[in-house]
This record gives C-alpha cells, sequence and structure tokens, in this order.
C-alpha cells in the first residue's frame, strides 16, 4: 500500500458557489423578515414585550394619564332640538288649537242662538 491517495474532497466550484449563496440568502431572508415584522408591528401599534424599568413604566403610566385626561373632554350641547321643541313648537300649537276651540265655541253660540230664535218664532206661531 505504497500508493496511498488522500482523500481531500475536491468539490465542484459551482457547488461551492451554491451552498454559499443558499446560505447567504437564508440569512438574508432572516434577516428581512424580523426587520419587517418589527416595522409592521411598529407600524401597527403592537407592543413589544421588551421588559421595562420602574421608570420606564411611570413614565408610560403618566404619559396614559395625561391622554386620559385630555381625550375627557366636557361636552356642551348648544341647541338641543328636544327641549326646543317641547318648550316652543308643542306651546305654540297649544295655543293655536286653543284659539280655534274658542272659534268653534262662538260659532257654536251663534248657531245656537240663531236656533234658539227659530224656536221662539215657532212657538209664537203655534201659540197664535
Amino acid at each position: 500500500m505504497t500508493g496511498k491517495k488522500s482523500t481531500s474532497h475536491i468539490v465542484n466550484p459551482l457547488e461551492s458557489l451554491r451552498e454559499i449563496s443558499s446560505g447567504m440568502g437564508k440569512s438574508t431572508i432572516d434577516a428581512l423578515q424580523t426587520m419587517g415584522s418589527g416595522m409592521i408591528d411598529q407600524l401597527l401599534g403592537v407592543a413589544e414585550a421588551t421588559p421595562k424599568s420602574p421608570e420606564e413604566e411611570q413614565a408610560q403610566q403618566l404619559e396614559n394619564a395625561v391622554k386620559d385626561k385630555k381625550s375627557l373632554k366636557k361636552e356642551a350641547n348648544l341647541f338641543n332640538y328636544q327641549s326646543h321643541h317641547e318648550n316652543v313648537i308643542v306651546r305654540d300649537q297649544i295655543k293655536s288649537l286653543l284659539e280655534q276651540i274658542k272659534q268653534e265655541v262662538q260659532y257654536i253660540k251663534k248657531a245656537d242662538a240663531s236656533l234658539m230664535n227659530d224656536v221662539r218664532d215657532i212657538e209664537k206661531f203655534t201659540m197664535d
């Protein structure tokens, strides 16, 4: 066994490039995924699960309290149609209806008075 061959592995240059490029591609894809998911989380407002110091937590609570106070605004009514309807429109309608009723009562009295005159005239004719 004088002629021992060395068993060095001769690799085709194309295969070595393929291995390198696939490894680089995988690492690039992984880096883009982590970077992309971080950007998407930031855009969507997803909170990260990083631990915060007590000072940071207190500062965050103060910011949230200030935001809550700003969001609680007093509401003031400029115009309330329901109260306007009840106070003005309904009262005006009631007044006009009362006027119409008074007029109808006057017409009935006049009609009744003329009927009473007719009844008296008929009584006079029948008595005579």
